[in-house]
């Protein structure tokens, strides 16, 4: 077997001692797992022989050989060393302490659907370092021992390991009919289970018994019993042994795991869990499964997460884990392996002695899509820009928060007036802040835009942007530009959502329309003279998403910042409107490589441009952080603003309403229930400190900072509104006394 070691390993001192006959190294003791009995199946991808555990790359090209005795991983090269045509490497399972069954497949193979599609059983001898046998079967099989069972044409088909030709063991097609995804499901001493589902009218998937000595067939749809929650319809087998199946179902707020009689029957319920815990790994000792420290109560590292053992009502913790994306939990022989996804395409893999707690870190590692992203992040950009990654100290409070940043919302103040856009978005209004009243200033026209309303806005000099849509087929986004003193429309702009704007002039990217390219332009608030600056066929279109979706008038180079590029790749570029040159200037991916990421940019306080970063991290949401933009240099102001809730950020951190769901700052509640209660937090946020103000019962909070009077204005949706109807309630918090009053009530039809 040819291995390229991933690590130097040291001597052999183990074949030293046993050749001075002073003892030897038992691999197998360091190997050890849990004897325990499992209920639920192991991993199918991965095998722990005499020692040594094996597993596909994270690009299934090669396998990765990591020894409990000195912990060191390697990569071997099967395809090559087999002789095999280039294959992919799907599985890895071992019948013996002497064989592994390599499970793998060609390009060509790879159509249509996984469990139809043909692959090949490689046979391969550890200690001869050689192919035995190929089998050829499809994706639809399973492997107990010495026996492989797999689906053709809705013929359940067996080969044991030493058998040269394979033979159809049972005809099902009379009870499968026209039902599809005919799978083999467990192969048992006594039984093998398959399966095959229904769509139409419901999705239904029924299990097929096949008893292997005997070979007759029976067929069974499994019900569960009534547990309190509601399921949908599909029953997934993940267990079985001599006397019962073990299945999950999934329900719209929780996960049933039962069991029942090999028939199907006699339902017993193991446990409930929500819908967002992770898969568990069912014992006989109990339930082995990863909760955040959130969830059970630990603050000092809520983002982390422990693998415990319940039983009954008590819950034992096993190992500390990184949970990240997705972390998935599988048994390896007699050992629990962790899986984590982070949202930057990190793998990590390690192995958890279930009695004992010990963990082994086996590997971590990118694939191949997330490595060229990060190699080719800085490919045609010729000064790379700096990004200072150290979270800022603390400084500062809500009392001292340093100069209001954030200047597009739905409260602005324009020298001594406070303006504030209506919950229904059709009415500007201007606030008393000591009488808490409002007054109207302005209409959207009703009969220009029927049912329009106006999002948000920004002052800038003379002039009040207000970003509002028309909701017709389409949401078409208009731009209005009002005199800030008399509140009289001068401009409209149709099809346009962002703008900035400086020295009389405002810069506005126009949204594609049909065939027409998203472009820049300039227009001049005096003369009205508009212009065009570039379109987006400057760009590289061929990125996903492509298109303009971020502007930033630069007064001190004279230039543009602009974010091309969608949701899973925006580009930040900075157009030079003197000598008309556009210049790429970074990529999110050399920051890191998250699947889903984007710089966003952020109508500022000049001379501070504010660049985000936005960024799907984990499953709770996503999270953006905020940089100080000059030159090539960008230093973090502020990390991990939560995109569920409001913020408003200032010269030292930031003002923030974030939704108890996604706060790891709050305690973890179970949906499912009866005293689950939606909230939202807020906070003064600086460096890695978060210091909380107050809450609001209510899951949608928007946010502003009033510098002049030292407030807070706050709007919050009564949950208590009934569809199409919306309430919400407008309030003063008083940063000085800490006083929080109500200020206003206001309830719309969200069709009117």
């Amino acid at each position: 077997m040819k291995i390229k070691r991933r690590k130097q390993i040291g001597i052999g001192i183990c074949l030293i001692l046993g050749l001075l006959g002073l003892g030897s190294c038992k691999s197998s003791d360091a190997a050890k797992g849990s004897n325990e009995k499992w209920l639920s199946q192991a991993d199918s991808q991965a095998v722990i022989v005499k020692g040594t555990y094996y597993m596909p790359d994270f690009d299934q090209n090669q396998i990765y050989v990591w020894h409990f005795q000195d912990q060191s991983l390697s990569t071997w090269d099967f395809v090559q060393e087999a002789n095999l045509e280039p294959s992919k490497i799907l599985r890895i399972t071992s019948f013996d302490d002497q064989h592994l069954a390599i499970w793998t497949q060609t390009e060509e193979e790879a159509t249509g659907l996984y469990e139809m599609n043909p692959l090949t059983v490689n046979l391969w001898n550890l200690k001869e370092s050689r192919l035995e046998r190929q089998i050829q079967a499809n994706g639809s099989g399973q492997m107990r021992g010495e026996d492989l069972y797999w689906i053709v044409q809705n013929q359940l088909w067996h080969q044991s390991v030493n058998q040269d030709e394979a033979k159809m063991v049972a005809d099902l097609s009379t009870l499968v009919g026209d039902m599809q995804q005919v799978k083999v499901e467990t192969v048992q001493d006594l039984y093998v289970i398959v399966s095959a589902e229904q769509y139409s009218p419901e999705s239904v998937r029924t299990y097929f018994k096949i008893d292997r000595s005997e070979q007759t067939v029976s067929s069974f749809a499994v019900q569960p019993e009534n547990w309190g929650a509601p399921y949908y319809s599909v029953a997934y087998l993940i267990g079985a042994d001599d006397e019962k199946l073990y299945f999950q179902i999934y329900g719209a707020k929780q996960v049933v795991y039962f069991s029942t009689d090999l028939e199907g029957k006699k339902a017993e319920l193991i446990t409930l869990q929500d819908s967002l815990s992770n898969q568990p790994c069912l014992s006989e000792k109990g339930i082995y499964s990863v909760v955040s420290n959130r969830k059970i109560g630990n603050f000092d590292n809520p983002r982390q997460c422990q693998v415990i053992r319940q039983q009954n009502y008590d819950k034992t913790p096993i190992a500390t884990v990184d949970c990240d994306l997705e972390t998935r939990l599988t048994r390896v022989g007699g050992w629990l392996k962790t899986a984590t996804l982070s949202g930057n395409g990190m793998h990590r893999i390690s192995l958890i002695q279930p009695e004992t707690g010990k963990a082994y870190e086996v590997v971590q590692n990118k694939n191949a899509f997330y490595q060229a992203q990060e190699d080719q992040a800085l490919d045609g950009i010729d000064q790379p820009m700096q990004f200072d990654q150290e979270v800022p100290a603390a400084q500062g409070s809500a009392l001292d928060p340093g100069e209001l940043l954030t200047l597009e919302g739905k409260v602005v103040e324009v020298e001594d007036k406070i303006l504030v856009l209506s919950a229904n978005g059709k009415t500007l209004q201007q606030l008393n802040p000591e009488m808490g009243t409002y007054e109207e200033r302005y209409f959207i026209s009703q009969a220009k835009y029927p049912r329009g309303r106006m999002r948000s806005m920004i002052s800038v000099e003379d002039w009040l942007f207000i970003k509002a849509t028309m909701d017709q087929p389409g949401g078409v986004e208009c731009l209005l530009i009002l005199d800030n003193q008399e509140f009289t429309p001068v401009y409209t702009l149709e099809n346009v959502r962002l703008v900035s704007a400086a020295q009389g002039k405002v810069y506005y990217i126009r949204n594609r329309n049909g065939t027409e390219a998203a472009e820049v332009r300039c227009l001049d608030l005096s003369s009205g003279e508009d212009v065009l600056l570039l379109d987006e066929r400057l760009f590289n279109n061929e990125s996903y998403g492509s298109s303009l979706s971020g502007i930033t008038y630069d007064d001190a180079n004279h230039c543009l910042w602009l974010i091309q590029g969608g949701f899973r790749s925006g580009d930040l570029y900075q157009y030079d409107l003197t000598n008309q040159t556009l210049t790429l200037k970074a990529r999110p991916e050399q920051i890191d490589t998250y699947n889903e990421q984007s710089f966003l940019l952020t109508p500022s306080a000049r001379p501070k441009l504010l660049l985000g970063l936005w960024q799907a991290e984990d499953l709770i949401g996503d999270n953006v952080d905020y940089y100080f933009l000059e030159e090539n240099q960008a230093d973090l102001l502020i990390k991990d603003i939560s995109m569920m809730g409001s913020a408003v950020l200032t010269q030292r951190g930031a003002f923030t309403a974030e939704l108890s769901d996604g706060d790891y700052a709050q305690p973890f509640q179970d949906y499912n229930s009866p005293s689950y209660r939606p909230y939202s937090t807020i906070y003064y946020r600086s460096g890695e400190r978060k210091d909380e103000l107050f809450q609001l019962d209510s899951m949608e909070v928007e946010l502003a900072y009033l510098p002049s009077v030292d407030l807070l204005w706050l709007r919050a949706q009564d949950k208590q509104s009934e569809y199409p109807q919306e309430t919400w309630i407008s309030y003063l918090y008083d940063l000085n006394s800490g006083e929080l009053r109500t200020i206003n009530e206001e309830t719309f039809n969200i069709y009117e």
